[in-house]
């Protein structure tokens, strides 16, 4: 197996997309600040598909991001999604274990 700068998560990850296009592979970076968070859903081109948002770091802005990826991954049909956000200290409040059952995957 290749060695990956991102590790043995990184080289799971790659065999996980190798064979897929990369307009079906989606990745949401997540710009977190004290109350609110941007983010915004490219695919693997870096093909903007839904501009930057704004959503409130509660129970109810969580679902919204949450419901802008799912309909987004409906939409184009993407096989994989991959959230990210900086510094992870501050992600804990969009990452809980239910965003597992999107069928997405977060790196930190």
């Amino acid at each position: 197996m290749a060695s990956f700068a991102g590790g043995v998560a990184q080289a799971g990850y790659v065999d996980r997309i190798r064979d897929l296009a990369p307009q079906r592979c989606l990745v949401v970076p997540v710009d977190v600040g004290k109350r609110t968070a941007v983010a915004l859903v490219a695919d693997h081109y870096g093909q903007i598909i839904v501009a930057p948002f704004e959503f409130d770091l509660t129970v109810s802005g969580a679902g919204k991001l949450v419901t802008t990826i799912a309909a987004t991954r409906q939409r184009v049909g993407a096989e994989s999604v991959r959230w990210a956000s900086k510094p992870p200290g501050t992600t804990t409040k969009l990452s809980p274990p239910r965003y597992a059952a999107t069928g997405s995957t977060w790196s930190s």
